[in-house]
């Protein structure tokens, strides 16, 4: 996958993302509060596709046939623990009325998560 390839989809992602969490929070006026979490998510993703692409990327170019593999593991492993680090820090630090913060976060979580899955594939295609 090129870096152009990339950049096109992370910009599909990151908008698609971007409108769902703004008509969740448009027309759930409980949601509404929570902007700061749908948008902070929202860059949270993006930057941690940026850093996964180039590690993969390189990682897809290496001698070392394991490396691939130890990347996506140690990805999965931080997005799952920065996730339960926001939401945390986001509960105790702000105290939200309802657990409802949590739904913008998700829909950023899970639209990155089939992103990433999808140019992870796509990088180990163009190892081979």
């Amino acid at each position: 996958m090129t870096i152009q390839r990339f950049l096109s989809l992370l910009l599909a992602t990151s908008a698609g993302t971007a409108s769902v969490n703004q008509s969740l929070l448009h027309f759930f006026s409980p949601l509404q509060q929570y902007a700061g979490m749908a948008w902070g998510s929202l860059a949270l993703f993006v930057g941690i596709s940026f850093i996964m692409f180039f590690a993969g990327q390189t990682a897809s170019k290496s001698s070392n046939k394991y490396l691939f593999g130890n990347v996506i593991i140690s990805f999965v492993f931080l997005k799952m623990l920065l996730g339960l680090g926001v939401i945390l820090a986001y509960k105790m630090l702000l105290k939200p009325e309802t657990k409802a913060f949590i739904v913008p976060f998700f829909v950023v979580y899970f639209a990155f998560t089939i992103f990433e899955t999808y140019f992870m594939l796509q990088l180990t295609k163009s190892k081979n």
